[in-house]
């Protein structure tokens, strides 16, 4: 007969042990514009999270003392590796030019305060 005590010590061994699927992803910045009124920052990053998923060009808009989070961006996302151009049209506006054709994913319009303006590019 095995004792019940075994068991209860063997458990979390084994729940603490399970494989994970999560990947491990990696933030590279390669700009960030601040604001006119220096209140907020654009920051545009690769973020690479595997071999299977290849890079991709990111945008987040920030606080100017924020550090940019270990999480994807929150104005644009965009396939693989992309030129994007930034400028503040005032410290509430911010446009933003990318390649046409690009697949983009998490499009948004207005983050933290800021109003996001897209435009394309050849």
């Amino acid at each position: 007969m095995k004792s019940p005590h075994l068991l209860a010590f063997l458990m979390p061994l084994f729940v603490g042990c399970s494989p994970s699927f999560e990947f491990e992803c990696d933030n590279e910045v390669s700009q960030t514009l601040a604001s006119p009124d220096g209140k907020h920052k654009a920051v545009v990053f690769s973020r690479e999270c595997g071999a299977t998923t290849g890079f991709s060009t990111q945008i987040s808009v920030i606080g100017t003392s924020e550090q940019l989070p270990d999480d994807g961006g929150n104005v644009l996302v965009m396939d693989e590796d992309q030129s994007v151009f930034m400028r503040w049209q005032n410290a509430n506006s911010l446009v933003i030019s990318y390649p046409s054709g690009v697949e983009t994913f998490n499009k948004q319009s207005r983050v933290n305060g800021v109003r996001i303006l897209f435009k394309t590019h050849k």
